[in-house]
């Protein structure tokens, strides 16, 4: 499976069928939309060729006598009516092309491997004496923590007893709090929350 453009896509068999079958994907999503492209093309210039065609009908010449004259307004009058028909059915294929987006390209998978090999193990973070006051209420002084590499750890707590404060006191890196080399932090702000619409997809919310 797959997400792209917050839409699910499965493919069926291995890793390497997965492989050919998204790049056939591709290869016809791009051969549809140079095709629409061309189509396109060749329209814009068809339209622009018979707008041109019939400016360039003239009227009669005023050395013409009047036979003459009724006949070529006559010619004319039928000449422009075909090209002004012609430009419209070629204004109402336009309209109707189905537009094709051009498909991007399928991104390449990139590792970090400068920490290769490096166990995540020991501590990740910690904080040593760290002391924080609101309202001259002292929610923790000269505490100390110890998170282990390769666990999940829980921050539990009753409402108001800092542990918001305290994940942004990791995440920004305040004062007594280490990260262990090569560490990086995410964090999803709980105040976001109220924002969420939860009959929709969390990829497609947090991708618009």
């Amino acid at each position: 499976m797959e997400i792209q453009d917050a839409k699910l896509l499965v493919y069926q068999g291995n890793y390497s069928d997965y492989l050919r079958q998204r790049q056939a994907a591709f290869e016809r999503q791009l051969f549809e939309y140079r095709q629409y492209v061309r189509e396109k093309k060749r329209l814009v210039e068809s339209l622009a060729e018979r707008r041109a065609n019939a400016k360039k009908i003239r009227k009669a010449p005023r050395r013409m006598g009047d036979s003459e004259a009724r006949l070529h307004r006559r010619s004319a009058t039928e000449t422009q009516e075909k090209l002004h028909k012609t430009v419209k059915a070629v204004e109402t294929r336009l309209e109707k092309i189905k537009a094709k987006e051009k498909p991007r390209a399928l991104p390449q998978i990139k590792i970090d491997i400068n920490n290769a090999g490096r166990p995540v193990a020991g501590t990740v973070v910690s904080g040593e004496n760290i002391n924080l006051y609101f309202d001259n209420k002292c929610i923790f002084s000269k505490a100390s923590f110890a998170i282990p590499g390769g666990r999940k750890t829980a921050l539990v707590g009753a409402n108001g007893s800092g542990k918001t404060t305290l994940a942004n006191m990791i995440v920004n890196g305040a004062t007594g709090v280490r990260l262990a080399p090569g560490i990086n932090t995410g964090y999803f702000n709980q105040d976001l929350a109220g924002n969420l619409d939860y009959r929709e997809m969390f990829i497609k919310r947090w991708r618009s």
